[in-house]
């Protein structure tokens, strides 16, 4: 029992020792409304072979000006070629959360015209996201801004709305759909990492 104390201990205090070397200087106004919407952000990890240990699934970027869409923070996966945007739309105390505001993100990144929508079951986006509300909706980007959007050529648009709170959009960027995309795309880690409290 002492033993298996211990290991957890270690384990614990390497991974403190891993994040202490190499954190994430997360933007201040991405902080600021993680803390006003009651939004947890968790650093998507992954586990280094043979080592017992984690590090982080991503490498966090810059945010860039650009004039397709303002977004709050971005982070490049380390396993696949896909870079994901996070866009925090807290609603005030005055106004009422549109059910459909998603839709003026789509048309600010897509060319489409019609865009399938695939919306999650309620319990799952409840239970997982502890939203009202979630979809995720396929895209291609608009040939004005693909510079804007470090030339990928796809996207893929989780939409996730809490009726008191307001809206969590998560922009999955990708060159291709690949199996190593789906891949990544399906892991917990990168799928849950921002979700209302």
């Amino acid at each position: 029992m002492k033993k298996n104390i211990l290991l957890i201990f270690i384990s614990l205090l390497l991974v403190q020792l891993v994040f202490a070397e190499d954190t994430w200087e997360l933007p201040e106004g991405f902080k600021t409304k993680l803390k006003s919407g009651a939004i947890f952000f968790i650093e998507p990890t992954m586990d280094v072979d043979n080592a017992n240990m984690v590090e982080r699934r991503c490498n966090s970027l810059k945010v860039l000006e650009n004039k397709a869409i303002e977004y709050d923070f971005r982070m490049q996966s380390k396993i696949a070629d896909l870079e994901i945007r996070y866009i925090i739309h807290l609603a005030d105390s005055t106004e009422t959360v549109k059910d459909d505001a998603y839709k003026s993100v789509l048309t600010s990144i897509s060319d489409s015209i019609t865009i399938p929508l695939n919306e999650m079951p309620n319990e799952m986006a409840k239970s997982n996201l502890n939203a009202d509300w979630a979809a995720i909706s396929f895209f291609t980007i608009k040939e004005a801004f693909k510079s804007a959007f470090s030339n990928y050529k796809e996207g893929i648009l989780l939409s996730i709305r809490n009726d008191d709170k307001g809206w969590i959009y998560v922009i999955q960027l990708f060159s291709e759909y690949s199996e190593e995309i789906k891949k990544e795309l399906a892991n917990p880690e990168i799928l849950n990492a921002l979700r209302f409290r």
